[in-house]
């Protein structure tokens, strides 16, 4: 129930006569995660843009919903629009794991890894941001450095699963393969 009342008022909102950006990132971002839908999400958030050309927040948002969607230029432009905004913003930890989703999937490893520690570092709680930096740590070969990654994800989820965390299908399913095979390569449960 209240899932289906969370996404009618996200689809009312991206309504043509919402001139609210912070409401239409919002509604936004609420379907991006519901529903998948990037076509209609991208649309919002890029009305939202035109409405605020200069907030860190609806920036940050467009770009982890550009790299879930697969636009990854796109997604990197984005962040690095945002943290120049806001550098201090102590939201940016989604902005930097934008950016290590779309190094990873760009196959720049390093890069993914320095944006996946800056993310961990700003919020220490974030289950994305350990599982990136395990996934770009074993794709560029470092061992060691991805048994702590592993080490620091398994204390935040003692029970994480690599199936569970990519079965939410953040995106295509080509890219959510790779994500989990080198999540099941790095010795990730299955």
């Amino acid at each position: 129930m209240v899932r289906t009342r969370a996404l009618y008022h996200a689809h009312a909102v991206l309504g043509p006569n919402t001139g609210d950006a912070l409401a239409l990132e919002s509604a936004g971002f609420t379907l991006a995660l519901i529903e998948r839908n990037y076509n209609i999400v991208l649309n919002a958030i890029n009305r939202a843009l035109k409405i605020t050309p200069h907030s860190p927040t609806v920036f940050g948002i467009c770009s982890v919903v550009n790299s879930f969607a697969g636009h990854f230029e796109t997604a990197i432009i984005q962040v690095e629009n945002s943290l120049s905004l806001s550098p201090f913003d102590p939201m940016r930890f989604s902005g930097e794991l934008a950016m290590a989703y779309s190094q990873y999937f760009l196959e720049h490893y390093d890069l993914t890894a320095e944006a996946a520690q800056r993310c961990v570092q700003i919020n220490s709680r974030f289950l994305p941001g350990f599982s990136i930096l395990v996934a770009s740590r074993i794709s560029s070969g470092q061992i060691e450095a991805t048994q702590t990654a592993i080490d620091q994800l398994i204390d935040l989820e003692p029970y994480f699963r690599a199936r569970e965390f990519i079965g939410i299908g953040r995106f295509s399913p080509e890219l959510n393969e790779k994500y989990s095979a080198a999540l099941r390569k790095a010795g990730l449960p299955g």
